[in-house]
């Protein structure tokens, strides 16, 4: 079984997806599936444990200071990889499975992952500042954000530009590592590995070698999460100049209940969302730009699931081998004024979710 998950993947807005596509031929497609959470760390926990947000009771509040097991009913629950452990499968995967930062890396097996470390995720590379590493990972990585970016649109966690945008900042240029390590860019042809690329080519690996034993992979990706620095060539493939703004009105929100704009203090105080920041910063030219560095991290995701289905499909194990490929939840474009998740609106709440199952006519099916 190759289970592959995508992060933030909104399918909706017309990225190029080929090999995605090509899954789909030969796949039962899932139309109106949803996530259980429209936020990494419970939607994680919920699809891993198969135990409801509204049955742990972790729904996200902080999620990077609750780890998931600090809940009652999530404490000792069994994960979908510790179940197949049980049965006699060889589990291991790559890349974000867990959120980041909740990684519980005692129900992998032997088949280990990149570095050696543990399955987690790698969202770098970062513009460097010149300043001394801290490795507080994952909330605290000490980046700038990119020269590129408006100044008060979004954190570093929501940067975006062309990877060959080497960055400069207080005299210092290049890229680093989340582990504080340098990201080497000389050109798209002479330049480090991206995490996901590296994701890509641990499973492509392993799928072309028979096994012994029945295997359950994960592939994680990062992308379309942010911050999306990915190769110019999937920024060339969509000009900003040529993207159109999705439906947006500017009193969308007048009519909800204000228990659904409420800060992250409960309270109900006016705050610039992120579409308006973006917007007061660079008008509608920052956020068509937006909406292209996404898309352009959609179809380098798409690389990198092809990637992964070729060597399946040209390797020994693809007439016995289920894939499965989905996302934890979506992302708003700028509808109902967000750039963000967290939201329960379609947008966020309905994912991908693909099945192929060789010995079952699924084939194109939805």
């Amino acid at each position: 079984i190759l289970i592959i998950i995508a992060d933030d993947l909104n399918l909706g807005h017309g990225a190029n997806t080929p090999n995605f596509d090509r899954l789909k031929q030969t796949s039962m497609q899932f139309t109106n599936a949803h996530c259980n959470a429209s936020i990494c760390g419970p939607s994680r926990a919920s699809f891993l444990t198969g135990i409801y947000p509204s049955s742990s009771g972790y729904f996200g509040y902080r999620q990077q200071e609750n780890h998931w097991r600090r809940f009652t009913a999530l404490k000792t629950a069994l994960t979908l990889m510790e179940t197949f452990k049980i049965e006699g499968y060889m589990v291991g995967g790559t890349g974000k499975i867990f959120h980041n930062g909740h990684e519980d890396q005692s129900v992998w097996s032997e088949i280990g992952s990149i570095s050696g470390s543990g399955v987690k995720p790698s969202f770098g590379p970062w513009p460097w500042d010149g300043k001394s590493w801290e490795p507080k990972y994952p909330t605290n990585i000490k980046a700038s954000l990119h020269p590129r970016n408006p100044g008060n649109a979004n954190s570093k966690w929501a940067a975006y530009a062309p990877l060959g945008d080497v960055p400069t900042i207080d005299g210092n240029t290049g890229w680093f590592n989340d582990d504080g390590s340098p990201f080497l860019y000389r050109s798209e042809s002479d330049r480090d590995t991206l995490p996901d690329e590296s994701n890509a080519e641990w499973a492509n690996a392993r799928l072309r070698k028979s096994h012994d034993t029945p295997f359950l992979m994960m592939v994680g990706f990062n992308r379309p999460h942010s911050p999306r620095y990915v190769p110019d060539k999937y920024f060339d493939m969509y000009p900003f100049e040529q993207e159109k703004l999705p439906a947006y009105l500017e009193d969308d929100l007048s009519d909800i209940p204000p228990i659904l704009i409420r800060q992250p203090d409960g309270t109900q105080k006016p705050q610039a969302s992120a579409l308006e920041r973006l917007l007061n910063s660079g008008g509608e030219t920052e956020w068509r730009k937006w909406i292209q560095s996404y898309k352009a991290s959609v179809t380098f995701l798409d690389d990198q699931l092809g990637k992964v289905l070729t060597a399946l499909d040209e390797g020994p194990n693809s007439e016995s081998t289920i894939v499965v490929f989905l996302s934890d939840h979506g992302f708003h474009m700028g509808e109902k004024n967000h750039l963000a998740k967290t939201t329960t609106w379609d947008e966020v709440t309905r994912v991908p979710l693909t099945i192929r199952t060789p010995r079952v006519n699924n084939i194109g099916k939805t």
